[in-house]
């Protein structure tokens, strides 16, 4: 699946969720909001418990596992920040909105 692709499916499933989840508490499970400058800290190649432990437990995560290994797609919804992880490492992220309200 080719970048821009891969954006498109990661925007589609984060509208999915958000509507799914309109009617829930939201927010992160942790009691904390994620901040623009807690995602610019989210590096390529951080394991999943640095990853938990600076943006805090997310709203919502998917994992699937095949030959290839373990992938879990994690969501922030009330700061629009998602995370894919490959085999408990970040390999990508994405927010998004650029207003930020902190």
């Amino acid at each position: 699946m080719g970048t821009s692709a891969k954006t498109v499916g990661f925007m589609a499933l984060a509208v999915i969720l958000s509507m799914g989840l309109a009617g829930c508490d939201g927010g992160s499970g942790g009691g904390k909001k994620a901040t623009s400058y807690d995602y610019d800290k989210v590096t390529i190649g951080m394991t999943e418990s640095e990853l938990v432990g600076l943006l805090g437990k997310p709203t919502n995560s998917i994992d699937k596992a095949d030959e290839a290994g373990r992938t879990t797609k994690m969501f922030w919804m009330d700061s629009s920040i998602f995370v894919e992880l490959t085999n408990g490492k970040v390999t990508s992220k994405m927010r998004t909105t650029s207003q930020w309200q902190e």
